[in-house]
């Protein structure tokens, strides 16, 4: 799983050669912040190419962008854009993933007893 890291924007300017080597050696995504809220993401070129595939293929499908992350959740696809959605919430992606794919199960099942109800209503 890739690495997350926080920092706020007086320290990355003092450590921002380290910053990018981490992001594009070690693939790490280095959440920036300013007055405790992030600011912006530092990520591979790697992770951008991914965000740029999954907007693309948004825009081929006529979807917005944050209904591809949704099916990309579910797909258990990119995860680039969960990481800002998770520090803002203050959980990990994966956490935020969890809660998606709980959200998701019991909306699954919710819908199946309604169906299941209207068949027998029938």
């Amino acid at each position: 799983m890739t690495e997350t890291l926080t920092s706020s924007v007086a320290d990355a300017r003092k450590d921002l050669g380290d910053l990018l080597s981490r992001a594009h050696y070690q693939n790490e995504r280095i959440i920036v912040t300013k007055h405790d809220k992030p600011f912006a993401t530092l990520v591979s070129v790697a992770d951008k190419d991914r965000l740029v595939r999954l907007d693309e293929e948004a825009e081929r499908h006529g979807v917005s962008p944050d209904d591809a992350i949704v099916r990309s959740v579910e797909d258990k696809g990119h995860l680039t854009k969960l990481a800002g959605m998770a520090a803002r919430l203050g959980i990990t992606p994966d956490e935020l993933l969890a809660r998606f794919e709980h959200a998701l199960s019991h909306e699954k099942v919710h819908t199946e007893a309604c169906e299941s109800n209207s068949e027998e209503l029938a």
